[in-house]
């Protein structure tokens, strides 16, 4: 069970060093087109993201790549994610927090309440394939905004 401090600070790093990201993959034999929301944090500090993983009850920690440093040495760098509706569940609950990725949070909530709605193995209908295509460009769009 988190903290309201707990819940503070874990939007604040998400905010900071995360990142929440629709993600192209192909599902079935089909190779219909889905999406998955991917909350991601990245961080060459280990001990931080056991701390998130062990406080949110979810999520895996993998190495990501080796980052430079300063003085040019390199150290390695870990990222803990979250994929779906984990992820749906917790921006929910830090979302009262949230403020650089505040739209992107929403969008991804709103994004996975469309999740599950058709039975398994069952062809999307239009609408809901549009209605996702058009999250996927929004999101696209919040996270790399076009500067004039």
């Amino acid at each position: 069970m988190m903290t309201e401090t707990d819940k503070a600070y874990l939007a604040a790093f998400i905010d900071g060093e995360g990142s929440i990201s629709l993600n192209q993959c192909h599902r079935g034999e089909s190779r219909t087109k889905s999406y998955v929301l991917r909350l991601r944090i990245t961080n060459t500090d280990r001990s931080v993201l056991e701390w998130i993983a062990a406080t949110v009850g979810h999520g895996a920690i993998i190495v990501k790549k080796r980052c430079k440093a300063k003085n040019g040495m390199t150290r390695p760098a870990w990222e803990w994610y979250l994929a779906n509706k984990r992820a749906s569940a917790l921006l929910q609950e830090i979302l009262p927090y949230m403020k650089i990725k505040r739209k992107q949070a929403e969008l991804g909530i709103e994004y996975c309440e469309s999740i599950g709605i058709t039975p398994h193995n069952q062809r999307l209908c239009e609408d809901i394939v549009s209605y996702r295509r058009s999250c996927k460009d929004k999101m696209g769009l919040l996270n790399h905004p076009t500067f004039i």
